[in-house]
């Protein structure tokens, strides 16, 4: 299966030219905003062939780092600009191996000041490029059936991952890019066959609880929401906080939403939630169980058990995540790896 292609494009109408050029390959296109500070080390996945560049956002505290650009080209994720900016950062960088393609990198790729001819562009001409990046990024996207992104999987010991534990966002620490799936790794390599026991159990409660609460429309008050939200304010307004541990600012809200919630049901008992489930749900205990407590029972087994869709290492990625452990177990790999 051929792999996505990230389009950083600002313009509406550059959208629906490209939809409308491209119908056969609409599934392929994942579109994105101007590209900002951490942009494109959020969107390094190993789903991801190319990374198509044609706007940038020029404010010079978020523009997108160099940085980000070569460690994306450092695991085979072509990365191509046109249009503008992209075709400006492709200029600047076109020794490291990012592409330029179109009429306007053409036309810059000898000129000192690019930045003057940036002025003088159409929206015509900038048209024409994005397609012709677009165009590219398919044709190449053929060639490429493997990425170095797939390789950290196979340079780990433990054969059971599953796939999708390499489709989690990497971190950036202090410019230094960790994959999610050596996070995971790391961690249950390094987390005693207790620990993970009573980690997964507690996985396992707050997923059922959750349940609980959506199968009754149970809400969080808004005074504990306000609460938790102006607690983790730092956080959710720093961009280096959230691209450590894998995060969007969109992803931590929904997380903060949970973490309400959770605190709010917190005034009763797990135990509550999770039998009133249950029943609900018509599950009891099997026979050949020895005796056991339906809630003793149920935290034993993850929610793929009862027909639920639900992946061990995104569940755990989640739990991780929502206990602010993701950046710390990072720096760990970091320093493992010298």
């Amino acid at each position: 299966m051929q792999k996505k292609i990230v389009i950083f494009c600002g313009e509406a109408t550059a959208q629906e030219h490209i939809k409308k050029s491209f119908s056969a390959h609409t599934d392929l296109f994942i579109f994105h905003p101007p590209a900002g500070q951490g942009d494109i080390w959020r969107n390094i996945r190993e789903d991801v062939g190319s990374i198509v560049l044609i706007d940038c956002k020029t404010n010079g505290d978020s523009c997108v780092w160099h940085k980000e650009i070569v460690d994306a080209l450092r695991v085979h994720i072509r990365v191509i600009g046109a249009g503008g900016m992209g075709a400006i950062r492709a200029k600047e960088l076109q020794q490291v191996g990012m592409e330029g393609v179109g009429r306007f990198f053409e036309r810059i790729a000898d000129e000192e000041d690019a930045y003057a001819a940036l002025s003088e562009q159409t929206p015509e001409t900038t048209l024409h490029d994005t397609l012709t990046a677009i165009r590219y990024a398919i044709a190449t996207g053929r060639l490429v059936e493997r990425t170095a992104c797939g390789t950290v999987i196979t340079s780990l010991t433990d054969h059971k991952w599953r796939r999708c534990a390499l489709n989690l966002r990497p971190c950036v620490v202090n410019s230094n890019i960790v994959y999610g799936a050596e996070i995971i790794h790391h961690f249950l390599q390094f987390t005693s066959p207790e620990a993970l026991a009573e980690i997964s159990a507690k996985m396992y409660a707050t997923f059922y609880t959750l349940e609980w609460a959506k199968q009754t429309s149970t809400t969080c008050p808004h005074t504990i929401r306000t609460a938790i939200f102006e607690r983790e304010k730092a956080r959710i307004h720093s961009t280096e906080w959230l691209l450590s541990n894998g995060l969007v600012q969109c992803e931590y809200a929904s997380l903060l939403e949970q973490e309400a919630l959770l605190h709010h049901l917190s005034s009763s008992p797990w135990q509550t939630y999770i039998e009133a489930w249950a029943n609900k749900a018509g599950i009891i205990v099997p026979e050949m169980e020895p005796a056991i407590s339906i809630y003793d029972w149920i935290i034993t087994k993850n929610p793929a058990y009862f027909g639920y869709i639900w992946e061990y290492e995104v569940g755990l990625w989640d739990w991780l995540q929502r206990n602010k452990r993701v950046s710390d177990i990072a720096r760990d790999v970091i320093a493992t790896r010298s």
